[in-house]
């Protein structure tokens, strides 16, 4: 992701994406709006995108976040909307 240092918005939607990808995100400091979809992504890769001080909307579905760690990601960015919505355990009949 190196060479997109003017990069506003983002959509990743792949189960392949790990914390280990989100060191790289965490570098796109112009990055506005970022959706995260399907990831195998927990609190720990959230950590990395503490400093993306542009980012005003983030959306999280069906990750391995937590509560705890979005909570802890509002704090950093306050004037980012985070629209988390997490994985759904598989119904059992």
């Amino acid at each position: 992701m190196r060479g997109l240092n003017r990069l506003r918005r983002l959509t990743l939607n792949t189960n392949n994406l790990t914390d280990a990808v989100l060191v790289y995100v965490g570098e796109l400091h112009s990055l506005e709006w970022l959706e995260i979809y399907g990831a195998n992504i927990s609190d720990t890769g959230l950590t990395q995108m503490r400093d993306l001080k542009q980012l005003r909307w983030l959306k999280l579905e069906e990750t391995q976040v937590t509560n705890m760690g979005v909570e802890e990601l509002r704090r950093a960015l306050p004037m980012c909307d985070i629209d988390y919505r997490p994985r759904r355990l598989p119904s059992t009949f």
